[in-house]
């Protein structure tokens, strides 16, 4: 069993989103599966997949080592087969590597309802999408420091047809959600979820004047000074 579910099962009727949620480098550990929860409180389904079939993670650097080993390609590859069971209304999610495959996923899916990149991203789809995808990006200002080419990225997003809302997090780490990693900011993660939150409950009640919001939004990017 690849996947871990902490949800009830989805029943018909129901108003919230399915969401993909994929784990970092570090593997499923617990504040992914507290992420998850989170999720289930305001009314979605989310889908918790171990994309490292249950080979333990002993230390971030083993983690890494694991990633390497398995391959970007075959970790694409089990996250895509882990997707097959969204059903529709389905948000692609993720935190850092988690959030590469999220993009990676949602470039090729016409139909998929949101991306919510948490600590990383991937590149934008080769062609415009027939349909605009909200966005919402989430990193720290130490990662943006090491990103030149952010705005160029922010830029592309948008010419192929995503509603792109990015939050950039003063003085924080890269992996800041996470509160079993040293970069946790409790302020940074208190505010990252709300956005995230109130995102996933926009798009549940996607109407056009939602859509017009998520474009507003889109066109700012919330920065510390001196940020790409």
């Amino acid at each position: 069993m690849t996947e871990v579910t902490t949800h009830q099962p989805h029943q018909p009727g129901q108003t919230g989103l399915t969401v993909l949620l994929m784990h970092s480098a570090y593997g499923l550990r617990p504040p992914v599966l507290d992420a998850a929860r989170t999720l289930e409180r305001h009314g979605h389904r989310v889908i918790v997949p171990d994309l490292y079939y249950g080979t333990p993670v002993a230390s971030p650097e083993g983690g890494l080592a694991l990633r390497d080993r398995i391959g970007l390609p075959e970790l694409l590859s089990r996250a895509r087969r882990e997707s097959q069971a969204m059903g529709a209304r389905r948000v692609y999610a993720g935190f850092s590597l988690g959030a590469w495959l999220a993009q990676q996923l949602a470039n090729n899916d016409p139909d998929a309802a949101g991306l919510l990149l948490l600590h990383g991203l991937s590149a934008p789809p080769g062609r415009p999408r027939d349909r605009p995808l909200p966005v919402q990006l989430h990193l720290g200002s130490q990662d943006v420091s090491h990103m030149p080419w952010l705005r160029d990225w922010q830029v592309s997003v948008r010419r192929t047809g995503h509603l792109l809302q990015t939050y950039i997090y003063p003085d924080t780490a890269h992996l800041f959600t996470d509160t079993h990693h040293s970069d946790h900011s409790a302020a940074a993660t208190a505010a990252a979820w709300q956005r995230s939150l109130s995102f996933l409950a926009a798009l549940v009640t996607h109407t056009n004047s939602s859509a017009d919001s998520f474009s507003r939004g889109s066109a700012m990017t919330r920065r510390p000074e001196g940020a790409a």
